[in-house]
């Protein structure tokens, strides 16, 4: 991608969001370095998971956000290998693409919520 859209750098850049993931630091670190944002809170699920009372079920693995989706929230989520392997630096994406996107960043908000709720005294 050659260019970033200043609304969403602004959303991204938003000092009281708290931005949530699965291996959120690779992507936080890319777009640092491709496009200078900078984010005010970040937090890794796995992480997060790990030190709540579901981490006993991620004991000596590195779950997926389908595994935190289904011990966490119960949910058996389906992601297609062709959507996940497909062109995300397209400048234009597929309408699945999007709906990819939009359930991961759904799913991460749910689970982050459900483990900061349980564990109120985590700093960050």
């Amino acid at each position: 991608m050659d260019y970033f859209p200043l609304l969403l750098k602004e959303v991204l850049g938003y000092s009281n969001a708290t931005f949530v993931g699965v291996g959120i630091q690779t992507d936080v670190k890319k777009l640092s370095n491709q496009y200078g944002l900078n984010f005010s809170c970040v937090l890794n699920l796995v992480k997060l998971a790990a030190e709540s009372s579901w981490g006993s079920n991620f004991k000596n693995s590195s779950p997926s956000l389908k595994d935190l989706a289904s011990v966490i929230l119960g949910l058996n989520v389906e992601k297609s290998k062709k959507i996940t392997m497909s062109n995300w630096e397209a400048r234009v994406l597929s309408q699945d693409q999007i709906r990819y996107a939009c359930l991961d960043a759904y799913i991460s908000y749910q689970i982050g919520y459900k483990l900061l709720k349980q564990n109120p005294g985590i700093s960050f």
